[in-house]
C-alpha cells in the first residue's frame, strides 16, 4: 500500500513444556523493533493451557505496551470450550461445536454477546488451521483462543481443529443487527485445497455488502 512492502513474519519457538511466539515486522527492509510476543504452557496432551501475550502500539507518538493472561478449557473429546482472559473486555468465553466445528462462541463482560459461523463442505486441512489464520476474524472468536494473533491455534495447539472451513460468520457485537460475513473458496483442481479465500460483509446497521479482503494461499511444493 502506498509503495510499502510490509512482511510480517512470525517464528514459534518450541521448550520443555512450553512455547513461544515472535512477530518481526518489516517496512521496506527496515525491521520495527515492537512486534508482538507470546508464551504459551503445553499440558500432558501438547495443548495451550495458559498463555500471556504482550503487546506494544503507538499512541500520540508514544509506544504503549501492555500484557494479557489467559487459561484455556477444554472438553473430554478435545475440543477447545472456554477462556479466561485477564483483559477486562473479553471475561470468559465459551465455546459450542456441532459436527466436528465450533458453531457459536459466547463472550464479553457480561458473557452475553454471540459470534456465530456456518460450514460448508470446503475440508480444513493445509498444514495450519486455515480457519484461525484468515476466517474466523470476528472478535469474539479472536479472543475464544486467548491470544488475539491466534499462532498457537493455526498452529494446531489449542485442541482438535475444525473438520471444515467456514461459511459465514455473524457477530453481534454492538450493533442491533448483527454484521454478516461470507467467505468464497477458490479451490486448487488437483488437490481441492483452498488457494484464495474472499470475504464479503456488511458493516453494523447495513445490508449493503462489499468485499472485504481476499487471501491468497501457496503451498511448499
Amino acid at each position: 500500500s502506498n509503495g510499502v512492502d510490509e512482511v510480517r513474519a512470525m517464528t514459534l519457538t518450541y521448550s520443555q513444556g512450553e512455547v513461544s511466539y515472535k512477530v518481526v515486522l518489516t517496512e521496506n527492509g527496515v525491521e520495527d523493533p515492537h512486534g508482538d510476543k507470546g508464551t504459551a504452557t503445553l499440558d500432558e496432551a501438547g495443548r495451550v493451557a495458559s498463555g500471556e501475550y504482550f503487546y506494544t502500539y503507538e499512541k500520540n507518538g508514544e509506544w504503549i505496551s501492555g500484557t494479557l493472561t489467559y487459561q484455556l478449557a477444554y472438553d473430554t473429546e478435545g475440543y477447545l470450550v472456554g477462556c479466561e482472559s485477564s483483559k477486562s473486555e473479553p471475561g470468559v468465553s465459551h465455546i459450542t461445536w456441532e459436527g466436528g466445528n465450533p458453531v457459536q462462541v459466547l463472550w464479553g463482560p457480561e458473557n452475553n454477546l454471540i459470534d456465530k459461523a456456518t460450514y460448508g463442505d470446503v475440508l480444513n486441512r493445509a498444514n495450519i488451521d486455515l480457519n484461525w489464520l484468515c476466517v474466523l476474524t470476528s472478535e469474539g472468536w479472536d479472543y475464544s483462543v486467548g491470544d488475539p494473533n491466534k499462532f498457537f491455534a493455526l498452529a494446531g495447539l489449542v485442541g482438535k481443529r475444525a473438520t471444515h472451513m467456514v461459511s459465514t460468520i455473524s457477530e453481534s457485537g454492538a450493533g442491533p443487527t448483527p454484521r454478516l460475513s461470507k467467505y468464497n473458496y477458490i479451490l486448487d483442481d488437483a488437490t481441492g485445497m483452498p488457494v484464495e479465500i474472499s470475504r464479503v460483509t456488511t458493516d453494523y446497521n447495513s445490508t449493503k455488502e462489499y468485499i472485504d479482503y481476499t487471501c491468497k494461499i501457496v503451498y511448499a511444493k
